[in-house]
C-alpha cells in the first residue's frame, strides 16, 4: 500500500493502526494498493477490507505482471 508516496506493508495488526492514523491525519487520504499475480487473492481482499474499515474511500488498485 502506498500513502503519500510511502510504501506500507498491509499485513498484520499494525497496518490497521497505520491506516487509521493516515485517515486521521488527512481525511482525504488516497491509498494505492499494489499486488502482483503472485499475491493470494485472499490477502488482497483482507487488505481492501482493512482499508474500508479505516474509512478510507479513495483507493486505487494497481496490478503488475
Amino acid at each position: 500500500m502506498v500513502t503519500r508516496g510511502v510504501h506500507h506493508d498491509v499485513t498484520g495488526i499494525s497496518s490497521a493502526f497505520q491506516l487509521q492514523a493516515a485517515k486521521a491525519k488527512d481525511p482525504e487520504v488516497r491509498v494505492q494498493l499494489q499486488a502482483d499475480d503472485g499475491v493470494n487473492y485472499g490477502e488482497v481482499a483482507r487488505a481492501m477490507a482493512s482499508i474500508e474499515r479505516a474509512g478510507i474511500t479513495k483507493l486505487s488498485v494497481i496490478t503488475a505482471r
